[in-house]
């Protein structure tokens, strides 16, 4: 009986400490990005899906270095920064024509970059009220994914499993009472 009690228990505190969603991390690295003065950008950057964050990026283009940046998904848009300063830098714009979830955030998918809104382009705060800031499109590319992770999320039967183990345990205490009883 002991025994029994001791593994409903252990059921009930895995139900409770189970993740209620999955994180979903994954490397997305740019392929065949090509601008439309025929310069390219490669590099790569990490994602987590579950809470819109960028981290590690290492994005290079002949204009820049890119090490910051931000997501905002439906459909998926990367927005990645080299500030010059607080007021000026560069921004290079990646958008996807699909909005990102764990289910198509796979090992080995790819996205093609919308190439009529993904640009690279030099802001400056004071400069553009003047001046044009310069800006160039992107003619062609994809981001492809990799490294993939992915929190395994509770199974549904766990909390069936636990409630007919605690109905086993009940029908087991209730007959030995009984049995005391008698």
């Amino acid at each position: 009986m002991k025994i029994l009690r001791l593994l409903a228990a252990v059921c009930f505190c895995t139900w409770l400490s189970a993740p209620a969603s999955a994180d979903t991390v994954g490397t997305f690295t740019l392929d065949g990005v090509t601008f439309s003065d025929a310069s390219t950008a490669t590099g790569q950057f990490d994602l987590d899906l579950t809470t819109g964050t960028l981290s590690n990026v290492n994005v290079t283009t002949n204009a820049a270095n890119y090490f910051f940046g931000n997501f905002s998904n439906g459909p998926a848009s990367f927005n990645l920064s080299a500030p010059d300063s607080p007021y000026s830098g560069y921004g290079l714009t990646l958008n996807l024509l699909v909005t990102l979830t764990p289910a198509n955030m796979v090992n080995g998918a790819s996205f093609s970059l919308n190439t009529g809104t993904s640009y690279e382009g030099y802001f400056d705060f004071f400069e553009c009220f003047i001046f044009a800031c310069t800006s160039r499109g992107i003619t062609a590319g994809q981001l492809d994914v990799s490294n993939v992770t992915s929190a395994t999320p509770l199974p549904a039967a766990l909390p069936l499993f636990a409630t007919g183990l605690g109905a086993v345990g009940a029908l087991t205490w209730r007959r030995k009472r009984k049995a005391r009883t008698a």
